[in-house]
C-alpha cells in the first residue's frame, strides 16, 4: 500500500495476466529453415528445411488470427560482424516471402531483430554460445514438448538443428518462458 498522501486516491491496477496467443509459428530463417508452433503456450509442431519447402506448404493450416513470428538477420558494421553480408541479405530475403506468405493468410505480424533482443548477450568464454541456447531451450520444455523435438530431429545426425532450436527459443522468450541473459 502507498502510504504517501499524494498516491493514495490513485486506484492502481496491477497489470492484467499475460495470455498466450492461440497460435504462434516461429520462423528462424537460416540456410535451413527452422519452425516451431505453439497453440495455447504449447509447442505442437517444430522441424527445419529447405526454404521452398515452407512457400509451397506451410507449416500450419490457414487460419485467421493466429501471430507469425520471424527472427530477422542484422549486420554489425566492422570487425563485430561474424558473417557475410551476402548471406544475411538472402536470409532477410527468405524472412520477407514467409511473412508476406503468413500476412495473406491473416497473421498478425512480429519480428525479432536483432538476435539478441531474445537471446540476450551470450559470451563464448566457455565454448559454443549454440550450445549454451540448446541447454536453455531443453530445460524449458515439458516431456511432450522434448519428444516432440527428438521426433523431428535429424536420424543422420545425432545434433538438434539450430534453426529449430532457435524457433523454439524466439517462441519461449515471447511467451514468457525465456529470460535472456546477458553476460
Amino acid at each position: 500500500m502507498l502510504r504517501h498522501k499524494r498516491y493514495q486516491n490513485l486506484d492502481l491496477k496491477p497489470p492484467p495476466k499475460f495470455v498466450p496467443p492461440p497460435l504462434l509459428v516461429v520462423f528462424d530463417p537460416g540456410g535451413k529453415l527452422g519452425y516451431a508452433v505453439f497453440e495455447h503456450g504449447k509447442l505442437v509442431a517444430c522441424g527445419y528445411g529447405k526454404h521452398h519447402k515452407f512457400l509451397d506448404k506451410p507449416v500450419w493450416k490457414y487460419r485467421a488470427g493466429g501471430v507469425f513470428l520471424v527472427e530477422r538477420p542484422k549486420s554489425y558494421p566492422g570487425r563485430k560482424s561474424k558473417q557475410d553480408p551476402n548471406a544475411l541479405m538472402q536470409t532477410d530475403f527468405r524472412a520477407g516471402e514467409l511473412t508476406q506468405l503468413y500476412r495473406m493468410c491473416g497473421y498478425s505480424l512480429e519480428e525479432v531483430c536483432p538476435p539478441n533482443a531474445w537471446k540476450g548477450n551470450i559470451g563464448k568464454p566457455e565454448g559454443d554460445e549454440q550450445y549454451e541456447i540448446e541447454a536453455r531451450v531443453l530445460e524449458r520444455l515439458d516431456e511432450g514438448e522434448l519428444a516432440l523435438l527428438y521426433a523431428n530431429s535429424s536420424a543422420r545426425s545425432d545434433k538438434l538443428d539450430d534453426n529449430m532450436i532457435d524457433a523454439i527459443g524466439i517462441g519461449l522468450w515471447r511467451l514468457k518462458r525465456w529470460r535472456k541473459k546477458n553476460v
